[in-house]
């Protein structure tokens, strides 16, 4: 298969395994569609790369994927499994609007020795993982038996592993390794566990009463973005709570409001069509946005534009009603970490609103208790019964993991962070949906679990970005690892 530049850059950077896992990340992974939701061609490959390698491969209904990997070498005849885990879906972001990640590839590009993509997502979240698990079965001359499991639709809360099927998914491991983690410094022993919870406006249309309106669209792009779990204490500009700040300054009625694409990202584009009086002006809407803005000083590369609007009926929702429900919705932290006070126990966001479609606004909501996810259930259920908005919280939570800090995986796996590195880790938890729990799920309560990645920064966005040095050090801690295994 044919090369380019990029390959031959990145093969002088990292070693062996990791140069077949960005080979197979590169030439594979971001040429094959695998947008939450539309992962079959995905499937497929996974499944036909294993064929020769696993003594079993299953696939739930779900589309969640075990292989059986025999061992290799003598001296792992008696060694336990180990299950390494991964998703195989990525959540898909374009600067252009119109960019089909269904029939466009992802370009790849290096900038000061990371790999990011041209204008979209790269979706190393979690392609890198799940390219190291497929690295390993050819690269690897001596392990212990794998267990892969790569999961289904993570990206949209976690759907794969809320309907894994544990009576097709049965590992015989009692160690869980997730390689979904984004921070080559930290060991992550523990997750927030989420909700999404989706609202309807209503969605009556009237004719506009203001006289000589103004039909326009006002249009808000390239904010910072980002993860709305693991971004969301970092005062990052939501374009929905933005947009609605301005429309509770103005006389107006609503054509409609889009923003947001994906339920697990903070919105960073948004179009508002209004009905506005012919004394409203376009500066006098822009000033306001700016000054909304003011609050995120990291903000600096925002876009406004106001362009004029089809004619056409407005929604009957009074603006009143909108904006205060906006107002009152989340986009921050809601309770910090006692263990962990630089972190989130809880947060909200408002992560997409379409006025004009039921059921599709969200807020996504995340804890890592019990108590706080209860508490948002009841505070979003009663504003929307306040404000006459209906609401849909029947989509299922996904459950967060309690860290454990002291167990044989993860005193092995620090001993192999230590000697490759010589550093030693931080050992955390992480304020995001990750599929630890799937191992009480699988193993039970005394199966040992932890999940390690490289460095991904701004995934979600299309900042997203690789380090690759870090990337090479992911891959050989977890070598080592594999290779003191018993």
């Amino acid at each position: 298969m044919e090369t380019t530049p990029i390959f031959e850059q990145i093969k002088t950077m990292v070693g062996p395994t990791a140069w077949k896992t960005f080979e197979i990340f590169l030439l594979n992974i971001c040429n094959i569609p695998h947008k939450s939701n539309e992962t079959d061609a995905m499937q497929a490959f996974i499944i036909d790369y294993l064929k020769e390698d696993a003594e079993s491969v299953v696939v739930d209904e779900a589309g969640n994927i075990l292989a059986s990997i025999p061992y290799k070498g003598e001296r792992f005849k008696d060694a336990t499994p180990l299950l390494f885990q991964a998703h195989y879906d990525m959540v898909c972001t374009a600067k252009d609007p119109t960019f089909d990640f269904s029939v466009n590839p992802i370009t790849p590009i290096i900038q000061n020795g990371w790999l990011k993509a041209d204008n979209t997502t790269l979706g190393a979240d979690n392609g890198i993982g799940f390219a190291l698990m497929l690295a390993l079965t050819s690269t690897v001359e001596e392990h212990p038996p794998f267990e892969y499991l790569f999961t289904n639709n993570e990206e949209v809360g976690l759907k794969g592993a809320l309907a894994l099927d544990p009576e097709v998914i049965k590992p015989k491991s009692k160690c869980y390794i997730n390689l979904d983690s984004e921070e080559i410094t930290d060991i992550c022993l523990g997750c927030a566990g989420g909700k999404r919870i989706y609202f309807t406006f209503n969605q009556e249309t009237v004719h506009s009463a203001i006289e000589d309106g103004r039909f326009i669209a006002v249009k808000l792009s390239d904010l910072y973005g980002g993860h709305s779990g693991c971004n969301i204490h970092q005062n990052r500009a939501n374009a929905i709570k933005i947009l609605g700040e301005m429309l509770s300054q103005i006389d107006a009625e609503i054509i409609d409001f889009k923003s947001g694409n994906a339920t697990n990202a903070i919105p960073r584009e948004g179009v508002l069509e209004l009905v506005v009086p012919p004394t409203c002006e376009d500066e006098h809407i822009k000033l306001l946005i700016e000054k909304a803005l003011e609050k995120f000083p990291e903000e600096k590369t925002y876009n406004i534009k106001i362009e004029e609007a089809e004619e056409c009926s407005v929604l009957k929702l009074p603006k009143q009603q909108l904006t205060e429900f906006i107002s009152r919705a989340h986009s921050n932290p809601i309770e910090m970490l006692e263990t962990f006070p630089e972190l989130p126990l809880s947060s909200a966001c408002f992560t997409i609103i379409d006025l004009r479609q039921p059921n599709k606004s969200c807020v996504s909501c995340r804890s890592s208790g019990f108590r706080q996810m209860t508490e948002l259930i009841e505070y979003y259920n009663k504003l929307a019964t306040e404000l006459n908005v209906e609401i849909d919280d029947s989509q299922p939570a996904y459950r967060g993991c309690m860290p454990s800090f002291d167990n044989p995986l993860v005193n092995l796996f620090t001993e192999s962070y230590e000697h490759i590195l010589n550093k030693k880790p931080h050992l955390g938890v992480v304020h995001a949906g990750l599929e630890l729990f799937l191992k009480e799920v699988l193993m039970g309560e005394d199966a040992d679990c932890l999940s390690f990645g490289p460095t991904i920064e701004d995934p979600h966005s299309i900042d997203e970005r690789l380090h690759i040095e870090s990337t090479d050090e992911f891959i050989r801690v977890v070598l080592h690892f594999i290779d003191n295994w018993q």
